[in-house]
């Protein structure tokens, strides 16, 4: 590639570079679109695009025209909202599983090494309770209570 101008020839690209170009791709309509931040395919962006066709002046149309965009404008704002949710919950999604899948890949720093003793004695403790239940109805009634 030849110098241009602008910007060196590639091979002599530093990263500052190569970042500037990469942050004012993003900020472009084809950008978003194409990676799904904004709608692409809607029928309502079709009222949008300019129709080089002239139109004689007409005061019903035109009053009719103004209602449709408004209308119009409602209908655009509503699936715009409904898209940015869908967005939203899919990303919680996405987070929810990240954040369970650190959990679970850094559980001993989580864990701490007594709560295995802790868990070890409460079982013995609950089988100590179930030996001390059966002993008890091995041992007949005699009717008297003494306290």
């Amino acid at each position: 590639m030849e110098e241009n101008g602008l910007f060196p020839s590639p091979r002599y690209w530093n990263s500052k570079i190569i970042r500037n170009i990469q942050f004012k791709v993003r900020w472009t309509e084809a950008y978003r679109k194409t990676v799904g931040k904004e709608r692409a395919i809607d029928p309502s962006l079709e009222f949008e695009k300019r129709r080089n066709v002239p139109v004689k002046y007409s005061r019903e149309q035109m009053s009719k025209t103004v209602e449709a965009m408004k209308k119009i404008v409602n209908i655009k704002e509503k699936r715009e909202r409904a898209y940015v949710m869908q967005r939203l919950r899919k990303a919680r999604e996405i987070e929810k599983e990240s954040d369970i899948k650190e959990v679970q890949r850094d559980l001993a720093l989580i864990k701490s090494p007594a709560a295995g003793v802790r868990q070890s004695q409460a079982e013995e403790q609950i089988q100590d309770d179930k030996q001390s239940d059966e002993e008890m109805k091995g041992v007949e009634d005699c009717g008297e209570i003494t306290l």
